[in-house]
C-alpha cells in the first residue's frame, strides 16, 4: 500500500504565502522524490501538487489558513514534510 505521511500546519505569515514564498516553497518541494501533495482546510477539499507553481499559488493561502502537506512514494517524504511545514512555520515577514 501508499505510505502517508501527513501534517497539519496553519500559516502565521500576516500576509500569508504570496508569490515569492510560493517560490521557494515549490523550489524546497522539487528537492524531494516523493510526491507532496497540498490541501488548504475549507477548500472542498481540492489538494495541489507541491511542486506546481500555478497549483500552489491557486490555492491562494492566507494568514491563519490551517494547510495539510501530504507525500508518498519516496524515501523521502518525511523529510519532505518536515521541511515544507518548517519553511511555513517560520514565513515572517523579513
Amino acid at each position: 500500500g501508499t505510505f502517508m505521511v501527513i501534517k497539519t500546519t496553519r500559516v502565521i505569515n500576516q500576509i500569508g504565502l504570496h508569490a515569492r514564498e510560493v517560490t521557494k516553497f515549490v523550489d524546497i518541494a522539487n528537492r524531494f522524490e516523493c510526491v507532496i501533495l497540498v490541501e488548504k482546510q475549507n477548500d472542498n477539499g481540492r489538494v495541489v501538487n507541491a511542486k506546481s507553481l500555478l497549483g500552489i499559488l491557486s490555492l491562494d493561502i492566507k494568514h491563519q489558513d490551517e494547510i495539510k502537506i501530504m507525500a508518498h512514494s519516496g524515501d523521502d517524504c518525511e523529510a519532505a514534510v518536515e521541511k515544507l511545514v518548517k519553511f511555513i512555520e517560520k514565513t515572517e515577514e523579513e
